[in-house]
């Protein structure tokens, strides 16, 4: 896999005290060889396990948070060039369907959502999640959570250091 790619790969979702896909190479190849196993028991973003998968190490990850295991599991999926197709019809699907999709949706609702967001991304996520429901591929799903993941965490109110 060539450095831009890997890099471009890295970088599909923000995470609080992420380091580099090139430092984590670099200690990987460093002190493991070709088929070691790899544990990152902070799994964090992933990057630990992308590395180890690009140099042929076995990498396990732990993490209590849920977006990390979105975010590992994400970025170590090797879509299939019909999966990568079936992802661009939905895309392009969803892009020339939306504005008639939205008058029919329901919005998603909890307590304190208008805090977060605001009522037209409230509107759009909702649609995400509605049409993200239907897909049959859990590799497909996997994907476009991370995808929806990263894009709520650039549409909404909150104010961290995860935000990009």
């Amino acid at each position: 896999m060539n450095n831009e790619l890997l890099q471009k790969i890295d970088r599909i979702h923000p995470y609080p005290a992420k380091f580099t896909v090139d430092l984590a190479l670099e200690y990987i190849n460093k002190y493991t060889t070709e088929g070691d196993v790899v544990y990152d028991p902070f799994v964090g973003s992933g990057t630990t396990l992308l590395a180890s998968s690009v140099l042929h190490r076995i990498g396990y990850g732990t993490d209590i948070n849920h977006i990390a295991i979105l975010i590992s599991k994400g970025k170590l999926l090797k879509l299939s060039n019909q999966e990568i197709l079936h992802l661009k019809n939905f895309a392009k699907e969803f892009e020339n369907n939306y504005i008639d999709w939205i008058k029919t949706v329901k919005p998603y609702t909890y307590p304190t959502i208008e805090h977060w967001f605001c009522e037209n991304s409230i509107l759009i996520l909702s649609l995400i999640l509605e049409k993200l429901s239907i897909l049959k591929s859990e590799r497909e799903k996997i994907f476009l959570k991370l995808v929806t993941s990263s894009i709520i965490n650039t549409i909404s109110n909150q104010d961290s250091d995860s935000k990009t």
